[in-house]
């Protein structure tokens, strides 16, 4: 591991630390000056992305979130919380649509059934809504 990579976890951890903790402020500064560095740390947008969510600053978090799957689309979690924040905006066949694209590549994550039956349950498609909390289960019991 090189010395700017380790830099980068070291911040990325700081920034965990900071979520974990409730310290917004403190993760934005971090993730901030994590991206001075690394614009394309899709970690770091991530973070940005959920901690705009928490802040409920729904547009900020759609823009980070979409950032970070620009430059990372495989990580289900991206997409999860990018589904989350369109579920909070009220926007639930875009949710629909970028949890259904992440469960293609990831059908065993239980969250991405559960969001996705939240996005169909809001849609008033309760049948389809409980199979996906069926699946949900099936997948992770403990969910």
């Amino acid at each position: 591991m090189g010395l700017e990579t380790a830099q980068q976890m070291d911040l990325l951890n700081r920034a965990l630390a900071c979520r974990t903790h409730g310290h917004l402020d403190d993760l934005t500064r971090i993730c901030l000056e994590l991206l001075r560095n690394s614009p394309e740390c899709a970690d770091a947008w991530y973070l940005l992305g959920v901690a705009a969510s928490d802040r409920h600053h729904t547009q900020q978090s759609e823009a980070y979130l979409s950032r970070a799957i620009a430059i990372d689309g495989d990580n289900p979690n991206y997409r999860n919380a990018l589904g989350v924040a369109f579920i909070e905006s009220r926007q639930y066949q875009q949710a629909e649509t970028v949890l259904r694209q992440a469960l293609r590549g990831n059908p065993h994550v239980a969250d991405l059934h559960c969001n996705l039956g939240r996005a169909l349950m809001l849609q008033e498609r309760f049948a389809e809504a409980l199979a996906c909390f069926r699946k949900s289960l099936e997948t992770e019991p403990a969910h």
